[in-house]
């Protein structure tokens, strides 16, 4: 489950900052200023630190989760003689 989230959000990211460099070159070339570029910067950073937020309060849950009731293991009589 979490692999498949993972496999999710890095190409999300990625599509998501060549999205916003290529929005910041366009306003940079029509435009002229750096605060474009400085804004494009600080946004990517913001959404770099919102998916950290998101990943590891789903990990702290889940975490949580498994604590409060932990995956059942059943050992079977020959498992336990083997042993």
């Amino acid at each position: 489950m979490a692999s498949v989230i993972v496999l999710f959000f890095i190409p999300l990211t990625i599509i998501v900052a060549v999205a916003f460099l290529v929005a910041g070159f366009r306003m940079y070339q029509e435009e002229g200023g750096e605060d474009v570029i400085k804004n494009v910067y600080v946004y990517l950073v913001l959404f770099a630190t919102l998916m950290m937020i998101i990943g590891g309060s789903v990990s702290a849950f889940m975490s949580a989760a498994d604590i409060v009731a932990p995956a059942p293991y059943h050992q079977t009589f020959e498992d336990y003689k083997r042993w």
